[in-house]
Parts: structure tokens; C-alpha cells; sequence
């Protein structure tokens, strides 16, 4: 059917894998914000710490916070991770593997199955920032994102 839009959820929960709870920040109502993370001004953000040192210091779903596409479009989705001697120069760290994934199914981003390899997109300051083109093929409805980083084969952040 021509003109239904379909609609994309910004979906801002993640699970550490210390178990350590995420809260709602009342700065930025719309967000997670990790207990840990030192607030910052770029609005919708949230970020995990790992005390792995095999692990990447810190990933994020960048953005967008929501996105609502017409039938056959697409938007892009960010996500950017840090991690100290991998991250700072130019280009992609090796070992970095990024995913976005999506579910019609508002629910722990773990149990989803649909997970697209995001690629390289730009060096942000000391983070490395990734993106998918997603929407094209989905039908109309309401979908929820989120993205997961592996470093050198570990577990997913």
C-alpha cells in the first residue's frame, strides 16, 4: 500500500555484561544514561563501560533518536565505540566489528536475531564511528534498533 510510512524506534537500553544498571537521566528524558558516565552536552546518549581490558572501553548507539521513513526509504544509524591505542587514529581499529539489529518487538536487544555488520564511516575525534542504511525491504510498521560492538572475537558490548 503506497503512502504507509514505516517507523523506526530509538530503542535506548542496553545490558552490560557486569550486570551494572542502567537508569533514566531526567536531563535527557528520552535516554539511558550508564551510572558511570560523565554527562556530556550531545543530548541523546548512552554509553557502557567494560572492566574487561579485553573488552572496548565504550560504545554507543550515536544516532538518530527516532526516524520516520517512507515505504522503499532508508536512514542512517551511528554507533561509535572507544577503546585507548585502537580507537585515536585515523581509520578503523582492527579487531572492531560493528552491528546494528532490529525487532518489531520492544524487548532485550540479546534475545534479537537480525543483526547488519555496520560499516566504517568516519573518525570522531578518538572514536570510531560506524552506520547502516536501514529501512529499504522493511514493511510498514514500528521497528526498534540498537547496536553491539565485538572486539577481536569477544563477547558483544
Amino acid at each position: 500500500m503506497k503512502g504507509l510510512k514505516t517507523v523506526l524506534i530509538f530503542w535506548f537500553l542496553w545490558f552490560p555484561s557486569d550486570g551494572y544498571p542502567q537508569v533514566p537521566d531526567s536531563e535527557y528524558p528520552n535516554s539511558m544514561f550508564n551510572p558511570k558516565e560523565v554527562k556530556n552536552d550531545t543530548g541523546l546518549r548512552l554509553t557502557a563501560e567494560n572492566a574487561s581490558e579485553e573488552g572496548l572501553s565504550w560504545v554507543d548507539l550515536q544516532w538518530p533518536g527516532s526516524a520516520s521513513i517512507a515505504e522503499g526509504g532508508s536512514v542512517d544509524i551511528y554507533a561509535q565505540c572507544y577503546k585507548q591505542g585502537v580507537t585515536e587514529t585515523a581509520g578503523p581499529g582492527a579487531g572492531i566489528s560493528a552491528f546494528v539489529g532490529y525487532s518489531t518487538v520492544n524487548s532485550n536487544p540479546n534475545t534479537w536475531t537480525i543483526w547488519i555488520p555496520a560499516s566504517f564511516a568516519n573518525q570522531y575525534g578518538t572514536n570510531d564511528e560506524y552506520k547502516i542504511a536501514l529501512g529499504n525491504g522493511l514493511a510498514p510498521g514500528i521497528y526498534y534498533y540498537a547496536s553491539r560492538f565485538q572486539y577481536n572475537g569477544g563477547t558483544y558490548q
